[in-house]
């Protein structure tokens, strides 16, 4: 009986971590899709209709000062060629638009999220990208450079255990956020326990040893809008 009641209360206590997971992950995709959202919405702004950048630019400067999360607003032709750049005051240049997001939002019409990017702490954070049509056709990129803070602070307000470590990580297996020492964490690479993760599994969960050599579990799931992973690891 006791042998029986241990496995049920591990079993438990697996699939309140796997729930906890989800729930954090949809915390995390409804951060993107706000911010997509607004940026569609500025897509739709008039003077792109007549490729006003520097029109466009005055709109663009009075909504970044809105948006919490956002360090800037860029547009860029379809060529990646920047023509806009609104910065928040005291924001290093958030760069430009990579190769690989700028082909894959021409190729699906679709909004793209990246991977964390940038070594140097100015640049460190995440693009999100969407495409801007007129008559059907792309006509210009815009992004918003994100401030990767926004996520540990998504992961805190969510209160998990102190004994439980959450941790957001790329397709790239880079820390974007974390409950614990975000600090120290957000831009390195997951711990040897995480690195066991099977990235085209949209939910898991995986045992081993954590980086201090103890025992650990981790309940994965991954966001179908960034193709990011959550993980808790107990």
């Amino acid at each position: 009986m006791m042998v029986l009641f241990a496995r049920q209360e591990q079993v438990n206590r697996q699939r309140g971590l796997e729930d906890t997971a989800r729930a954090l992950a949809l915390a995390i995709d409804q951060e993107i899709k706000a911010s997509i959202t607004n940026l569609e919405a500025l897509a739709t702004s008039d003077p792109l209709d007549f490729g006003l950048v520097d029109s466009f630019q005055q709109i663009a400067e009075r909504i970044v000062r809105t948006q919490k999360s956002w360090k800037s607003i860029m547009l860029f032709d379809i060529s990646g060629r920047r023509l806009v750049n609104v910065t928040k005051p005291r924001t290093a240049d958030p760069g430009t638009i990579s190769v690989e997001n700028l082909t894959e939002v021409l190729r699906s019409g679709r909004p793209v999220v990246s991977d964390f990017s940038g070594d140097d702490s100015g640049k460190r954070g995440i693009h999100i990208h969407v495409p801007v049509r007129r008559q059907s056709k792309i006509v210009y990129v815009m992004t918003a450079a994100i401030e990767p803070q926004i996520f540990s602070d998504i992961l805190a307000r969510q209160k998990i255990p102190n004994e439980w470590l959450g941790t957001l990580f790329d397709t790239r297996q880079m820390i974007i956020a974390s409950t614990r020492d975000a600090e120290k964490y957000v831009g390195n690479s997951v711990g040897p326990l995480l690195r066991k993760a099977h990235l085209q599994q949209s939910g898991q969960l995986i045992s081993g040893n954590a980086e201090d050599g103890t025992r650990a579990y981790a309940a994965i799931s991954r966001s179908p809008l960034s193709g990011w992973y959550l993980a808790l690891t107990v």
